[in-house]
């Protein structure tokens, strides 16, 4: 969906009835993640908040609750610098507070992409480290996704989290060509008991920026 007109709630919702209904979830398809674009602004205390002109509630909980009902888990985003992609806030030096929003709403899943944020391999590493933290202190079980873009993020994406994507996005087939040549070299940085290179999009189509 991007962020179009279609980045909704109410389709959303649609999304997770139609993925139960095709039987997408019996096959393993388990989570709803969302990407950039459902974050608006920040309260006083620094308490994230969706926009509300898409998510009526101001929060993504009562999107959450409604997947799980429908038997699957529900995953969001952020991004670890001072704003998204998309210009919407950003988790840099809220780490502490937007993971116990996240864990309050709900949320199995976050993908923390590198959007306004320093390239510095040292510090993307602390900063992803801090969120790392955030979420454990939460106590609730949240699969950890990075979105660096480099397959230098592979040799430690152990230590950070559950995935960590090893290049570009991949909104086109060559595109998916070009990730599996990255990751053909980074096999042994991933397995059970350490986590995934990530290569990006699993697409039914060449996205050409319309719903």
């Amino acid at each position: 969906l991007m962020c179009t007109e279609s980045f909704k709630e109410s389709t959303l919702r649609a999304i997770a009835d139609a993925m139960v209904e095709k039987g997408l979830v019996s096959l393993g398809y388990r989570y709803l993640n969302l990407d950039d674009c459902w974050a608006k602004s920040r309260k006083l205390d620094g308490t994230v908040v969706a926009d509300a002109s898409k998510f009526p509630s101001g929060t993504l909980k009562e999107l959450a609750d409604y997947v799980h009902g429908k038997g699957m888990l529900f995953g969001t985003y952020t991004d670890r610098g001072t704003e998204t992609c998309a210009g919407r806030p950003g988790a840099l030096d809220h780490e502490e507070i937007d993971a116990k929003t996240y864990a309050e709403w709900g949320v199995d899943y976050l993908k923390e992409d590198s959007c306004n944020a320093v390239t510095d391999h040292d510090i993307a590493f602390q900063q992803y480290g801090r969120m790392r933290d955030a979420l454990n202190a939460t106590g609730r079980p949240i699969f950890f996704s990075l979105c660096g873009w480099n397959d230098w993020y592979a040799a430690k994406g152990a230590s950070l989290g559950n995935s960590w994507r090893i290049g570009p996005d991949d909104n086109d087939w060559p595109g998916v060509l070009k990730n599996i040549d990255i990751m053909a070299g980074l096999g042994d940085f991933s397995g059970p008991g350490k986590g995934w290179n990530d290569p990006c999009l699993l697409l039914s189509r060449t996205w050409d920026g319309k719903d």
